[in-house]
């Protein structure tokens, strides 16, 4: 810490900015070091690692870039853009706040065990399900450099940015009825998917299971009969997919009413 607080004030002097920031840079140097000599005196080295790491953090720390500044600014913008938006949809919002970096953490662990039928560890409890539920959302409302996922990033002129949900479920009413809710919880606009299975006009009429791809800025959107054994909804944002994620995720009891085009 004491290299990168040295280096940012510095610039700033070569920079002509006042030497104020140079005197907080170093309280707050002082500060952590403090910190670290009261817990490495007891014995409490995690705490004095942590205790660093919260003063690192800080937004406003007057070592910060303001690249790194906005950054911050827009992170907590994006989150809060995103709970309103669940509100005016009647989607509750994340009960906790997960961090960025562990939700998707908690995503991908859960996409590498699912894959090896190893989910089951995840999902044994509602407050696991509920937390699965809450990185998802906490994820989805945030940048995400390593998955190359910008949730304001829309491709061309779309409104919304390229979100892909696969839906595979034994029932085409039980399909549709997931994908509106992954819609909803994620802010996205939902659309009854056509039908691609030949001589059945609507997605409604087809029967067995199913598979139903979705493209939030094509607006794409169809149903096919599926023969595979998966069960659950594929969800990608950016470079990155998670999941099978399971269909009822965000209305276990099926509480909602279905919509409306399934009748």
């Amino acid at each position: 810490m004491n290299v990168t607080c040295a280096g940012a004030c510095l610039q700033r002097a070569a920079a002509g900015q006042p030497a104020g920031a140079q005197q907080a840079c170093r309280r707050t140097q002082a500060a952590v070091g403090t910190v670290q000599h009261q817990a490495g005196s007891n014995g409490q080295a995690p705490f004095a690692a942590a205790a660093a790491a919260r003063w690192q953090r800080r937004r406003q720390h007057p070592c910060a870039t303001p690249e790194q500044q906005q950054a911050g600014w827009r992170q907590q913008q994006h989150r809060r853009a995103h709970c309103l938006r669940l509100r005016a949809l009647q989607v509750e919002a994340p009960s906790e706040a997960l961090a960025v970096e562990a939700a998707w953490a908690l995503l991908e662990d859960f996409s590498r065990r699912e894959a090896r039928g190893l989910a089951q560890a995840l999902l044994d409890s509602p407050e696991k399900r509920r937390r699965l539920r809450d990185a998802l959302l906490v994820a989805a409302a945030a940048p995400h450099a390593p998955a190359g996922w910008n949730p304001d990033a829309a491709p061309g002129s779309s409104a919304v940015p390229e979100v892909l949900l696969g839906v595979v479920a034994s029932d085409v009413r039980l399909a549709v009825r997931s994908l509106r809710d992954y819609c909803q919880a994620l802010g996205l606009p939902f659309q009854m998917p056509e039908s691609r299975v030949p001589g059945m006009a609507a997605a409604p009429a087809i029967v067995g299971a199913v598979y139903v791809k979705y493209n939030a800025a094509s607006g794409l959107c169809y149903a096919t009969k599926y023969e595979g054994r998966d069960r659950g909804v594929l969800v990608q944002l950016g470079q990155r997919q998670l999941g099978h994620l399971p269909l009822g995720l965000h209305d276990e009891g099926m509480a909602r009413p279905p919509p409306a085009a399934l009748g």
